[in-house]
């Protein structure tokens, strides 16, 4: 028989927040008699997960499906659920988050009510005790906040906390666009085609979950990085049309340049009062970054190939990232792309190897995001004008073609995804 609602999971290297999830949609109190199957989905490609599922599903009233994602990113993560999903409805839930024992019940009554294609519902943070610096803001920025009433809106929201209905998702295998495997907003460009097809999109202001963000995000430089990548997705989204949409690019651009001068200047009159809100203004400003560098080489990683160790977030590896192959074929050192920013512009300390350090401060933020766009500038023309050098000398030929061959590899395990990288269910109950 075909379940009402199947609840997606995705999760990677997150046992307690894992334990706490699928515990709490096995029990869900069900007052209204759903048949509701649950599918895991573990995006690590070690399985770290298949055991912890397996003894959870063992006394579960509700079928329980493990599906091992081995291709790291959160677009296949959510790909692969859906191929084992067999419900009505999706529901999805992150693995860091907890949902009350109505919860499912709560969303298909809305849904109903208002034959709605999607429906969202709030999302409350619980921070540690011990976080006491900017704690209102890390509370805001984990939360999902909405309409007070519950009721048909005109806009959506993240994927964590939503309930689909089945029938209004694209007929094709790629659900979620794998191109945002790594930087997120696979859900934004996914609600935006349903939007633009007519999709009707409701608030369930009862069909809250509680999400418990790990400890190492509740830093400046993690939600800083975030809100850079939130401010990103209107212009990323005009761009990412068919055609793109440049008018709405250059709109976006002058509201993210005016927002950046506008709360970056009242961001810095906060920090050097030590105002208890500056942490707030200072995530308006970057989001209006955002909005101005959206695309190349600023779009930052946080999932799939980016949750791994060996990789960091932050400016330096933004940097590493798009120059560090080139340093290798043309016989640079190691930090040449560094000391191109500090002669660009001579205001990011190179003792912080261009990363947000942990006791952030408005001058550190300032002075990266200058020296990363002016240094972005002058590395580019150098890279340029190296690698003419690079391809016609005889010098690092070799060593042109061996860094290729390395790239080959690395795209082939890229789309594997296509052929098989999927394992088929191993829990029925």
């Amino acid at each position: 028989m075909t379940p009402d609602i199947s609840v997606i999971i995705p999760t990677f290297r997150r046992p307690e927040g894992l334990h706490r999830a699928v515990t709490s949609i096995l029990a869900q109190a069900n007052p209204c008699g759903l048949t509701i199957e649950l599918v895991v989905v573990d995006n690590d490609p070690e399985g770290s997960a298949r055991d912890a599922v397996e003894t959870l599903s063992r006394d579960a009233a509700m079928p329980v499906h493990y599906v091992h994602a081995r291709d790291p990113g959160v677009a296949n993560a959510r790909n692969a659920g859906l191929a084992k999903a067999t419900g009505e409805f999706i529901a999805f839930l992150d693995d860091d988050e907890e949902a009350p024992a109505a919860w499912l019940c709560e969303m298909l009554g809305e849904q109903r009510f208002h034959e709605a294609d999607v429906v969202f519902g709030p999302v409350l943070a619980r921070l540690p005790d011990d976080i006491r610096a900017h704690r209102a803001y890390y509370a805001e920025f984990f939360s999902r906040e909405g309409p007070e009433e519950s009721g048909v809106i005109d806009h959506y929201y993240g994927c964590g906390n939503s309930l689909v209905r089945r029938a209004a998702l694209p007929d094709r295998d790629e659900v979620f666009s794998a191109s945002r495997n790594d930087i997120g907003g696979e859900d934004d460009l996914l609600f935006a085609e349903l939007k633009a097809n007519g999709a009707r999109f409701a608030w369930c202001a009862e069909a809250f979950v509680w999400e418990d963000p790990l400890m190492s995000r509740t830093r400046l430089g993690y939600t800083l990085r975030r809100a850079f990548a939130y401010g990103q997705g209107p212009s990323a989204a005009c761009a990412a049309a068919s055609p793109a949409n440049l008018a709405g690019i250059v709109y976006w651009m002058m509201i993210g340049a005016g927002q950046f001068a506008v709360f970056g200047s009242l961001a810095l009159v906060l920090w050097l009062t030590r105002a208890p809100h500056r942490a707030r203004m200072l995530d308006k400003a970057i989001r209006g970054l955002g909005k101005l560098l959206w695309g190349g080489p600023f779009k930052l990683r946080f999932y799939g190939a980016a949750d791994f160790p060996d990789r960091r977030f932050g400016i330096h590896h933004l940097l590493r990232q798009r120059g560090h192959a080139f340093d290798r074929h043309a016989g640079l050192g190691r930090n040449h792309h560094r000391r191109l920013l500090i002669a660009g512009f001579g205001l990011a300390d190179p003792q912080q190897k261009f990363h947000f350090p942990r006791r952030q401060t408005i001058f550190h933020f300032i002075g990266d995001t200058l020296a990363v766009i002016g240094g972005l500038a002058l590395f580019d023309a150098q890279r340029h004008q190296l690698l003419g050098r690079v391809r016609i000398g005889g010098g690092h030929t070799g060593q042109h073609h061996r860094g290729s061959g390395r790239g080959r590899n690395l795209d082939h395990r890229n789309t594997s995804s296509k052929s098989g990288g999927v394992d088929p269910d191993i829990v029925t109950r």
